[in-house]
């Protein structure tokens, strides 16, 4: 995967384990929950709309601003 060239193969690893640190697995938990609830409830195709609303191209900003957690917690 490096094409031959190992620095680049490995600052581009620790650019990935910088931005996907610790709010990711926060984000993935708060979304497995909210999954868990509704699905519990019956309520699948609830579940797929907000999942689909939730993991849109603005995933990524919204997990690194703490906004997407405020949208999960809306969706509760």
């Amino acid at each position: 995967m490096s094409a031959g060239v190992p620095g680049a193969a490995a600052a581009i690893r620790d650019a990935m384990a910088e931005r996907f640190d610790s709010r990711y697995a926060r984000a993935l938990a708060d979304l497995a929950a909210l999954r868990r609830t509704l699905l519990d409830r019956g309520d699948g195709a609830t579940w797929r709309t907000r999942a689909a609303e939730l993991l849109d191209d603005h995933f990524c900003d919204g997990v690194e601003s703490g906004a997407l957690a405020d949208r999960i917690d809306a969706c509760r």
